[in-house]
């Protein structure tokens, strides 16, 4: 049996809608695999920069761990330094201790040398240049027996009584010892004392700290002031300059006494 021409127009068409479906999928599914293909490069990719990050996070871990030994080689060595700079520390103290001593008994020194008096009422001269350099002579050898033995150092104070290391305070009841001592000898309670007498009995150089230490010890202590020296000798010429200089001490000042007395206590 024949089918009508509308009907095989119809079949016609509706092959060529199913035709054109298949391509379109076909397309579609060409279309699909090349982005599966995609995917599949970039996920290779993707693991290939995760092989490399990988790699680099454990080559910076091994650098860390390098950093680290490092670090702590450094620390040690920074505790080494700390402590050897400590030990540099104490040695360069005990040299300024020892250096101290020095200066003061080559001080010493130089003072009973200046005065001495010889059996025949001569006394060697107070300016002589000589004088420091055989000071500076006796100083080196002093400095030699306090390296042997720092033990014997308190042997160095030859000249007086006083310990080595006397404080401040302690040296200056030294000097008001000594015009406490003139106060009874001219029995009066205001006694003028001048440089040689500050510089003996402090432990200095005459010219270069006697002056130094009577003007401090004005300043410092109560009832003892820092005067012309014609004041305490009218002999000397009023217009004199630092030389005729003197401490005038006030034993009636009660303020000196308690200081006098707060510091013997010490």
């Amino acid at each position: 049996m024949s089918q009508s021409p509308t009907a095989n127009a119809t079949l016609v068409k509706q092959l060529n809608a199913l035709t054109e479906r298949v391509d379109d999928l076909e397309t579609e599914l060409e279309t699909k695999d090349q982005r599966i293909q995609d995917l599949e490069d970039d996920c290779e990719t993707f693991a290939a920069n995760l092989t490399a990050t990988t790699d680099r996070i454990e080559t910076l871990e091994e650098i860390i761990a390098t950093e680290r030994d490092r670090t702590a080689t450094l620390e040690d060595r920074i505790d080494e330094l700390k402590t050897e700079n400590t030990l540099l520390q104490e040695e360069l103290s005990n040299e300024r201790e020892q250096n101290q001593r020095i200066r003061a008994s080559v001080s010493r020194i130089i003072n009973d040398v200046r005065e001495y008096t010889c059996e025949d009422g001569s006394s060697v001269d107070a300016t002589s240049p000589s004088i420091v350099a055989e000071a500076a002579t006796v100083g080196e050898t002093l400095h030699d027996t306090i390296q042997r033995s720092t033990e014997n150092a308190s042997l160095l104070d030859f000249t007086t009584k006083r310990p080595q290391n006397t404080g401040i305070h302690e040296k200056y009841l030294n000097i008001l010892g000594r015009a406490e001592e003139k106060a009874r000898e001219i029995n009066s309670r205001t006694v003028y004392l001048n440089y040689r007498e500050v510089a003996t009995h402090y432990g200095c150089a005459y010219l270069t700290d006697g002056y130094r230490v009577m003007n401090e010890i004005a300043e410092r202590v109560p009832g003892i002031e820092y005067v012309d020296g014609y004041l305490a000798n009218p002999d000397i010429d009023p217009t004199t300059k630092v030389e005729g200089k003197r401490i005038r001490v006030e034993w009636n000042h009660p303020d000196l006494r308690g200081w006098v007395r707060a510091h013997r206590a010490e």
